[in-house]
């Protein structure tokens, strides 16, 4: 029989939005990874990761990302090395393609601002840092 496909992670999603030649910090990679995990959610129900998303007071965590490459101004696939982004399906790959085509443009401050907007960012607030229920992030993207 086939084996199952390895999970995808935080990381091998970040490793392959770091391949397109636009420079990412740290903080905005994580804004993208949020915007893709709840997009691709809505076109193929399927979670692009597992890793909890954090909603702090700035916006969003993504623990094993921001460990890794906290205060990185411009992330490089190298400094990603360990991450294993061939493991995305083609249909995670077009999720986060086009992420980046319709966020990438963004600021990391307008798209921390738009996360604070999110039902489900504010929900997880009212807890302190908490992990940003999948369930409402769908339910959100779903009706917009």
């Amino acid at each position: 029989g086939t084996s199952p496909r390895p999970e995808t992670s935080a990381l091998d999603a970040a490793a392959f939005l770091c391949r397109f030649p636009r420079p990412l910090s740290w903080l905005k990679l994580q804004d993208l990874l949020y915007f893709a995990l709840a997009w691709h959610l809505v076109w193929d129900s399927e979670l692009l990761f597992h890793e909890p998303v954090i909603a702090t007071a700035d916006g969003i965590r993504i623990d094993p990302v921001n460990d890794l490459l906290a205060d990185k101004f411009e992330v490089t696939e190298r400094q990603l090395r360990k991450a294993q982004p061939e493991r995305l399906t083609e249909s995670q790959q077009r999720s986060l393609a086009g992420i980046l085509d319709f966020y990438g443009h963004r600021s990391h401050f307008r798209l921390a601002e738009l996360i604070r907007q999110d039902a489900a960012w504010r929900q997880a607030r009212t807890l302190g840092d908490a992990p940003v229920d999948t369930a409402l992030l769908y339910r959100h993207y779903l009706d917009l």
